[in-house]
């Protein structure tokens, strides 16, 4: 089995390729956490998934009535920001595993939402 992790943050919505993976994926996670900025007091965590086939986003976050959970089987990457509305900041579905030729391989998103204040970290199996 192959595992690679890597970091990335999208500032634009569209399609995005991530490259530089040794490996065609089979599945990939995605975990997004932490605040927009510091007059923010709310923290947010959020996970997702896909294995080319399903994929599933969760988040959970905490605001004035207690704390929530929303999970979409339609996405990969779905991330909220708590502000006076609960504001989907981060959408993602998956497109493709990709061989990109030359032992380069790496995964295509295609972006909704887009903030890129927010870390997207992932981790690939294969």
């Amino acid at each position: 089995m192959s595992y690679a992790t890597g970091t990335f943050s999208q500032g634009s919505t569209g399609n995005t390729s991530i490259t530089g993976l040794s490996f065609l994926p089979i599945g990939l996670r995605f975990t997004i956490s932490g605040r927009y900025n510091t007059n923010e007091t709310i923290n947010t965590f959020s996970v997702g998934f896909t294995d080319g086939t399903n994929q599933s986003a969760h988040s959970t976050f905490r605001d004035s009535t207690g704390a929530k959970t929303k999970a979409y089987t339609n996405r990969c990457i779905n991330h909220f920001k708590r502000n006076t509305n609960i504001d989907e900041q981060i959408v993602a579905t998956y497109v493709s595993f990709d061989n990109n030729g030359g032992g380069d391989y790496g995964f295509t998103l295609n972006f909704s939402a887009v903030d890129s204040n927010y870390q997207i970290h992932f981790e690939a199996i294969g």
